[in-house]
């Protein structure tokens, strides 16, 4: 059960990455399409401007009627989007959009309508108009680049998420399927168990002599990390070095060394725990204080068990 939660882990946090991309992809979107809009509508409203202008000046120029039309449409379509947007969150204005804009309208068609040429009022209503319309635009472009940051944010995270428990789960996996110990590259307790099952019946069925020599190192937690990582690989490199090929040296736990001799009566293992204590004490570990180390060898009673077996090694 613990595999598969740690298996949905790593899925939900790819799912909602890859959710992430598009749902970013179209929020930042209507951010974006909102701010095209409001850039529209304030080149529109800054062709109004030159509509009074023209209003304004003492002649005429060719396809009059044609350029007022078309100011006239556009306008009419700001209006629409004014009313749509009345209540914006990002207008600045004493007012809603839409009342000012219609204070805009009136002025426009009474000059439209009537050809009035003094706009100085209207100039002013237009300017300001176009003004907010300006303060908008700018505080939905920083609102746009604030969401673009929000959302790379949140889907950098979610991958760093998904990095950390893809790397979890691989070492935890790796840890539950090797059979080594990755300090010292000896078996590890989970290897030494089955293996040891094996051994026994071995050695039941065909009648022969088993033992297990055990070393620990006596004073382990005198050390601190770092002396401790060297102290284990150094004794573990010693350990392979004396051992025989039919014999299987292990690292039973963080201080306890295990090596199975099958076919080895006591006075065969006495062998090995002389040349491991000659290895030891010829070996200069160069740590302080001195490391200390415990020896037990023990025959296998066919009429143990396996646990009965390891607690009569490790006692």
């Amino acid at each position: 059960m613990k595999k598969e939660w740690r298996s949905y882990k790593i899925l939900l946090t790819l799912y909602i990455t890859i959710l992430m991309l598009p749902l970013g992809a179209v929020f930042n979107y209507s951010y974006y399409d909102d701010m095209k809009q409001t850039a529209q509508k304030i080149n529109h409203t800054t062709k109004l401007s030159e509509a009074l202008l023209l209003l304004s000046s003492k002649t005429q120029t060719k396809g009059w009627d044609t350029q007022l039309k078309e100011i006239d449409k556009n306008f009419a379509q700001v209006g629409e989007w004014a009313k749509a947007h009345s209540n914006d969150a990002d207008y600045v204005g004493g007012k809603t959009l839409y009342k000012q804009f219609e204070l805009l309208s009136h002025c426009w068609e009474e000059r439209y309508q009537n050809r009035v040429k003094e706009n100085k009022e209207c100039l002013k209503i237009l300017h300001s108009f176009i003004f907010a319309l300006e303060k908008m635009y700018l505080i939905k472009q920083k609102r746009f680049e604030q969401m673009l940051f929000i959302t790379g944010a949140l889907i950098l995270i979610l991958l760093l998420l998904e990095v950390f428990f893809i790397r979890f789960y691989l070492l935890y996996q790796e840890e539950k399927h090797a059979i080594y110990d990755l300090e010292t590259n000896l078996f590890n307790q989970k290897y030494f168990h089955a293996y040891l099952q094996k051994v026994i019946s071995r050695t039941k069925r065909e009648d022969t002599p088993l033992s297990m020599f055990f070393l620990s190192i006596a004073n382990f937690h005198e050390f601190d990390t770092n002396q401790q990582k060297y102290l284990v690989q150094k004794t573990a490199h010693l350990l392979s070095m004396v051992t025989r090929d039919s014999d299987t040296a292990c690292r039973y736990d963080e201080n306890h060394f295990a090596v199975l001799m099958p076919l080895a009566d006591s006075q065969n293992a006495v062998h090995l725990e002389n040349r491991m204590k000659k290895a030891v004490s010829q070996f200069d570990f160069q740590i302080t204080p001195e490391s200390k180390f415990e020896y037990k060898i023990t025959q296998f009673d066919y009429n143990q068990t396996e646990e009965e077996f390891i607690a009569q090694s490790k006692n």
